[in-house]
């Protein structure tokens, strides 16, 4: 009579590469998964720079306006202090 607990050499042969297959595919996704989530934050990087970079570059906008008000003001006056604009008659 057969042990049917013991298994055959043809199934323990055909089992192997797949076991082996499966251990590869697990690897391979965790790898995956890593390069997945180290470009995710690079690109957040990248991102957090353009925004930074466009931050700055409003804050000189809004200087040089508050330069060109400072100017408007010192040549034509103030006209909520009251001073002449030059447009009097």
């Amino acid at each position: 009579m057969r042990n049917f607990s013991a298994k055959s050499p043809t199934k323990k042969n055909a089992v192997n590469p797949l076991f082996v297959m499966v251990k590869d595919a697990k690897d391979y996704l965790e790898i995956a998964k890593a390069l997945i989530n180290k470009k995710t934050e690079l690109d957040l990087e990248k991102t957090e720079m353009g925004i930074a970079k466009i931050q700055l570059q409003i804050s000189e906008v809004e200087l040089n306006l508050e330069k060109m008000r400072a100017v408007q003001s010192a040549s034509l006056g103030d006209p909520k202090k009251g001073q002449s604009t030059g447009c009097e008659t």
